[in-house]
């Protein structure tokens, strides 16, 4: 994973990108890999979820796996 980081910030520097962005949830096995070996922010933000009566069902089906939402919408 980080040679595949490394390859990113490469080719974006190349790109003239200035910053890469990461989404990881907090206790993803990732999360704390990346943040021991690049220098990052960490942007907290809370997921809620909501739903219609009629949703129900698909709520009650949620487990705990780790969410993995596109960053745009963070």
């Amino acid at each position: 994973f980080m040679a595949l980081l490394r390859h990113a910030a490469r080719q974006a520097v190349s790109r003239g990108i200035d910053y890469l962005m990461l989404g990881l949830a907090e206790r993803h096995t990732l999360c704390k890999v990346v943040q021991k070996r690049v220098s990052c922010h960490r942007y907290v933000s809370m997921l809620y979820l909501v739903y219609w009566n009629d949703g129900c069902e698909y709520v009650s089906k949620l487990d705990e796996r780790i969410p993995h939402p596109e960053m745009a919408i963070l």
